[in-house]
């Protein structure tokens, strides 16, 4: 079991890293790491250890094997589901996970991570992803075998999130996972030979849809601003969020990333073509 809690209390906070790609290494060096220095614990997620990772004493290593042995795919499709196999390590109530896509613009405790005791989540406007003509769609693709594999009849909620940084319910997480167990005989195994149907945020999505674990939806804005595509710009972050979402596929130079972090008076609120909502769900104890 991971014991270490951090200043943020009864949440763990997980950094995943893919420590054989040195553009992941250099954003998490320069970006991610100098922007979480105030959380006092926080556990490293990784495939190997690398030296070049520049870490103090308030990081502890997780190696992949000690989520799940023998467990070899390329890193993105592993990372998926080690987001949620690693719930069965973790003792406290929530757990946060980030990776080296996200910068933390400003500071904040647990208790910013919810509003009116709701969980602040980044969702997506799903209902186009349940139409037939997107049905190749890998958002749709993700939510369909997400709801088969997990019975689920009726949707009662058209939204779902689909990036990180996500703050994880771990209870949840444990009982999802025993539910695809009980289906298939071994989910980790199962996902080697069907990863391309299932995406982490698809299933705890649906799970979550499928017993109902939340009450009143709200209209509070969310936590992130995010680049998602080639036609948003640095300038369009709002600096008021806690969450920076850059997209490392977009190749942005991690030189402007930083200097757009020094320019806050610019910012504002990014529009995206993609329809991103921000809800908070209050899930039921």
């Amino acid at each position: 079991m991971i014991e270490r809690t951090s200043n943020l209390g009864n949440c763990t906070v997980l950094i995943f890293l893919n420590s054989n790609k040195k553009g992941d290494i250099d954003r998490f060096n320069k970006l991610l790491k100098p922007s979480i220095n105030f959380i006092s614990k926080k556990i490293l997620v990784v495939p190997k250890y690398n030296p070049k990772i520049e870490i103090d004493k308030s990081y502890e290593i997780l190696l992949d094997r000690q989520i799940v042995k023998n467990y070899h795919m390329k890193a993105y499709d592993k990372q998926m589901i080690l987001k949620l196999l690693v719930s069965r390590l973790i003792n406290t109530k929530f757990y946060l996970v980030l990776d080296t896509d996200n910068i933390c613009n400003k500071k904040f405790t647990l208790k910013q991570l919810f509003q009116n005791e709701k969980i602040m989540l980044s969702i997506y406007n799903g209902y186009k992803y349940f139409l037939p003509e997107n049905k190749n769609i890998n958002h749709s693709i993700w939510l369909h075998a997400a709801k088969n594999i997990l019975n689920v009849k009726n949707i009662s909620n058209p939204f779902y999130y689909a990036n990180t940084p996500v703050l994880f319910v771990t209870k949840y997480v444990k009982k999802l996972l025993n539910e695809l167990d009980n289906k298939t005989g071994n989910f980790s195994k199962y996902y080697k030979d069907n990863y391309l149907l299932y995406s982490e945020y698809s299933l705890y999505f649906m799970y979550i849809q499928k017993y109902n674990l939340y009450k009143n939806e709200s209209e509070e804005p969310g936590l992130i601003s995010g680049v998602w595509t080639d036609s948003h710009s640095l300038l369009n972050l709002n600096n008021d969020k806690i969450f920076w979402v850059i997209q490392s596929h977009l190749k942005i130079p991690i030189k402007k990333i930083k200097e757009r972090q020094t320019k806050s008076r610019y910012s504002c609120v990014i529009k995206s073509d993609l329809g991103n909502y921000f809800k908070g769900l209050q899930f039921s104890q």
